[in-house]
């Protein structure tokens, strides 16, 4: 603005601070650990029961590394609204780790 006045907050955009940027990878973080078990079934044509141990731990770390990532996205699209973002953008890392969470629950607290 040429008055000196801060500009308005967009909406619609992409966020402008750096921790609101940052947490748009929450999507891209969880999403790339939930793929690592399933390359490996395509790869070895076996399913989880048949791997052998290295490659059950990679999937474990895989989706464990994911899912605290997508959390970790969310916690920094909470900080960057409450240092004033307001892009709506940053509701999809809140989702993703929304989904972390539930999933990780439901895993703990769930009867398998």
């Amino acid at each position: 603005m040429p008055d000196g006045s801060p500009a308005p907050p967009r909406y619609l955009g992409l966020p402008r601070t750096r921790a609101g940027r940052l947490a748009l990878l929450a999507p891209v973080v969880l999403i790339g650990g939930a793929m690592v078990p399933m390359l490996i079934v395509q790869v070895t044509g076996r399913g989880g029961d048949d791997w052998p141990t290295a490659l059950t731990a990679l999937a474990f770390a895989a989706l464990i590394g994911g899912g605290i990532g997508a959390v970790a996205c969310a916690a920094l699209a909470v900080r960057a609204v409450l240092q004033g973002e307001r892009s709506l953008l940053l509701l999809v890392p809140v989702a993703a780790g929304a989904v972390a969470i539930t999933f990780a629950l439901g895993e703990v607290l769930g009867p398998h």
